[in-house]
């Protein structure tokens, strides 16, 4: 479950960044809290690509994943480094 999450995030922040290949996308699950936690490490100018303006960007994008979460039944948080 937690892979299927890490794919979907990978994919949609690497159709956004302009280095793919520096962004590196890990999903740790914690099972007490029933919680998914995407970390997202990118290139320090493709962070303002993938938060835009006023969050306009990363907010669909934690939408997205969220919705992905609900399926299995888990919270979904997304941390950008």
């Amino acid at each position: 479950m937690s892979k299927k999450i890490e794919t979907l995030a990978k994919f949609l922040i690497k159709s956004i960044v302009t280095k793919e290949d520096e962004v590196v996308v890990s999903a740790i699950k914690d099972d007490a809290r029933s919680t998914v936690t995407v970390n997202v490490k990118a290139n320090q100018e493709d962070i303002p690509l993938i938060i835009g303006k006023k969050g306009s960007i990363i907010r669909p994008l934690r939408n997205i994943l969220k919705i992905q979460g609900l399926k299995h039944k888990v919270n979904v948080e997304i941390n950008i480094e």
